[in-house]
């Protein structure tokens, strides 16, 4: 191929390559505009489901409080190191497992009998509860424990009689150190607990 040749096809190439039209610079411009008000569209919704989630969060935080377990009054229903769940409320009723503040400390006991109720528990351990036995599935060995009040006991108007499931071991309403709860110093109800997961389950009224 001659020099010439050469020549006529860069200029042939040079003729072919023009610059875009008017209609098509608008076009490109509008599908700019559109691709960023998308990318602003995406970004703002990002941004409003994490702020929906951080105060989701927040508010699970405030309402349903997460602790973890300590010692072995409660078992077999709650052990030591269980992380539960408790649920903020301001009634409470017989069976529910509370936790409460005392003298600073936090405890889990489960409401056995409140204001004008009337309880007895013999030296094996079975409770009566304004006459009645209870059942009391969930305690696993029945012992009257530690225990230094006078019985039968009327619970005052107004508080709360607690006792741990592990009768052994725990130390609550029954003795004078913890004596009854006001419900002012209950936290909430314990619903749910949540680790170890082999251990996952509610927490409900037994």
């Amino acid at each position: 191929m001659d020099e010439e040749t050469v020549m006529e096809n860069e200029v042939k190439e040079k003729e072919t390559k023009r610059f875009p039209s008017a209609e098509e610079l608008r076009e490109e411009l509008k599908h700019e505009k559109s691709r960023s008000r998308n990318r602003r569209i995406v970004r703002r919704t990002l941004l409003c489901v994490l702020l929906a989630l951080g105060l989701a969060v927040i508010a699970a935080a405030a309402l349903m409080p997460v602790y973890q377990m300590t010692g072995s009054s409660m078992s077999n229903t709650l052990s030591d190191s269980d992380i539960i769940v408790v649920m903020k409320k301001s009634t409470f009723r017989r069976g529910e497992v509370v936790a409460f503040e005392n003298n600073g400390n936090l405890m889990i006991k489960r409401i056995i009998a409140m204001g004008g109720d009337t309880i007895d528990i013999d030296p094996s351990g079975n409770v009566t509860l304004n006459g009645s036995r209870l059942a009391e599935e969930y305690v696993s060995k029945r012992e009257l424990g530690i225990c230094d009040i006078k019985l039968p006991y009327t619970v005052p108007e107004g508080k709360l009689f607690v006792m741990g499931d592990n009768r052994k071991q725990s130390v609550d309403s029954r003795h004078s150190s913890i004596g009854c709860i006001s419900p002012e110093n209950v936290i909430g109800r314990v619903v749910l607990k949540v680790w170890p997961l082999n251990r996952l389950s509610w927490v409900g009224r037994d």
